[in-house]
């Protein structure tokens, strides 16, 4: 029926948005492992990479 079809539609997006929000942790995760803190004091020098 029209009912049940939209129940199983409501549980695909909800499994679909739970994924997503999983990848999304993970990739975090992974890009964190390289982040470093760096602190800079006025007066050094620093090369500004503008472009990847």
């Amino acid at each position: 029926t029209v009912q049940q079809q939209l129940m199983e539609r409501d549980v695909l997006i909800a499994t679909l948005k739970d994924n997503l929000k999983r990848a999304q942790q993970v990739m975090m995760a992974q890009a964190d492992k390289h982040r470093r803190d760096v602190q800079f004091e006025v007066g050094e020098q620093v090369l500004v990479k503008l472009q990847p």
